[in-house]
């Protein structure tokens, strides 16, 4: 009988064995994470870039019903009539302008603006919590009727605008029931559905809302003037109504070497990814004005860099260009 040996057993993996699979599943993972936080990136841009045109959108809506796009500030005045400053006027104005059946209390007396303007000048607007009056949107309650600010009124920067003129003061639309009645008996709005966990509030002062983009920053917008944008126009507005920059920067409207841009429309601008905290390297927004795509302040690792606009047709405000 013939014997054979028996097979030696292979032993386990080599040491370098063992080493490069290591190396090949570290590469692998790399290279997954990559992908993966690229297409996060990408998924971000693209719900900014499409937010930003339903806010462009809604605000045409709004011109549709109301004549003018929301303003890109408005002064609210505390007393019937204003009388204070020419801002309180002019946004006392618009108010009625748009609704012609907003009411107030003065006193113990519930009237139309219009009517209070004649009845009790110099009166003070009615204090908070009441049924009529100057109500906005609140970051604690989401709605809070807000007592008079100091004298010079307050005043509401573009955002804080497109919050209440595009959601309403309740975020519902404006019902002729309502606290600002528009003409007619029907509800006007929202026309944006704003998301309460997307909106937050710019300081302790002024409790009205900010809406966010995707990146945790406020959109800065902007309403021309007919053929223009007023030259004082600047995101965020300075104190004491607001923080005076956001992470470090101000935006202003942009324009191009021969005219503004969007001359008889709106401007609506995200800070993109590298506008949302100044303690990890963000840089804010781009500073608007003068805009040449790819040219200065708008070249790699500004703070425009990847700005986005609602018109530059979903591509980035700087020089990546896409």
């Amino acid at each position: 009988m013939r014997l054979y040996p028996r097979p030696t057993p292979r032993p386990g993996f080599t040491l370098i064995e063992l080493l490069v699979v290591i190396a090949i599943i570290a590469i692998l993972s790399a290279l997954t994470t990559a992908a993966v936080q690229r297409v996060r990136i990408v998924a971000k841009r693209a719900a900014a870039v499409s937010e930003i045109n339903q806010l462009a959108t809604s605000a045409t809506a709004f011109k549709n019903d109301f004549g003018n796009y929301p303003p890109s500030n408005i002064t609210i005045p505390h007393k019937v009539p204003p009388g204070v400053t020419s801002q309180e006027d002019a946004g006392y104005m618009l108010l009625l302008k748009y609704f012609p059946r907003w009411q107030v209390q003065v006193g113990t007396q519930t009237l139309t603006a219009s009517n209070a303007l004649q009845t009790f000048p110099g009166q003070t607007f009615a204090q908070p919590n009441t049924a009529v009056g100057i109500q906005f949107m609140s970051y604690n309650s989401i709605t809070q009727t807000l007592a008079p600010f100091a004298a010079g009124g307050g005043t509401l920067d573009g955002n804080q605008c497109l919050v209440f003129f595009l959601g309403g003061p309740n975020l519902t639309g404006f019902d002729p029931a309502g606290p600002y009645p528009p003409s007619g008996t029907t509800r006007k709005g929202p026309y944006y559905d704003f998301q309460p966990n997307r909106l937050t509030t710019n300081n302790a002062t002024n409790t009205m809302v900010w809406a966010d983009d995707p990146w945790g920053s406020p959109y800065a917008y902007f309403a021309s003037t007919g053929n223009s944008y007023l030259p004082t126009l600047q995101f965020p507005l300075p104190s004491p109504f607001g923080p005076g920059t956001w992470n470090g920067t101000t935006v202003v409207p942009y324009s191009t070497p021969t005219k503004p841009v969007n001359p008889n429309g709106i401007q609506i601008i995200s800070a993109g990814a590298n506008g949302t905290n100044t303690s990890t390297g963000a840089k804010g927004f781009g500073p608007g004005g003068a805009w040449i795509p790819g040219s200065a302040p708008y070249t790699a690792g500004t703070a425009g860099e990847d700005d986005l606009g609602n018109f530059n047709s979903g591509f980035q405000l700087g020089a990546s260009g896409n």
